[in-house]
């Protein structure tokens, strides 16, 4: 960029009128190349902006939706590969789903109301009283020596 240049002299005091430094960073083929590889291996943006050697607000300024674009082909690929890990590695085919993917392990209890759950409730009680009354039969025919009859 010629600085004697009357354009780049416009866009320069164009660009500190609006608060900036008033140059707008010009990327090379190579450090596209660079971002879009990064963001396809799902790099932070601080990691791709050190990468091309710029601060992390001006990549995100220019390429956000180009790195958008590329971090979704990567949930993609992820996908594919888990898809083809889960028949043989189904604990890294979790692993990155969780991680990477957003996927989660959901427990849904069913139950058909609260009459069938104060049912289970109170058969667990009686199952408790159950045994605890077993349990105190048991420890007083030990203290006695004597065996105990089922009731």
């Amino acid at each position: 960029m010629n600085p004697n240049n009357p354009q780049t002299k416009e866009r320069i005091e164009k660009g500190k009128q609006l608060g900036g430094k008033g140059v707008k960073r010009i990327f090379t083929d190579k450090e596209l190349a660079i971002i879009d590889n990064a963001a396809l291996q799902n790099c932070q943006n601080k990691t791709i902006a050190k990468l091309v050697g710029c601060d992390v607000d001006t990549l995100l300024a220019q390429y956000s939706d180009r790195i958008e674009l590329k971090r979704a082909e990567f949930r993609l690929e992820l996908h594919s590969a888990q898809a083809k890990m889960s028949k043989t590695n189904p604990v890294m085919a979790i692993f990155l789903g969780k991680n990477y993917l957003e996927q989660a392990d959901k427990q849904e209890i069913q139950h058909g109301g609260s009459a069938d759950l104060l049912a289970a409730v109170s058969k667990n009680r009686d199952a408790k009283a159950y045994y605890k009354r077993k349990l105190e039969l048991l420890e007083q025919a030990n203290k006695a020596g004597t065996a105990i009859s089922e009731e």
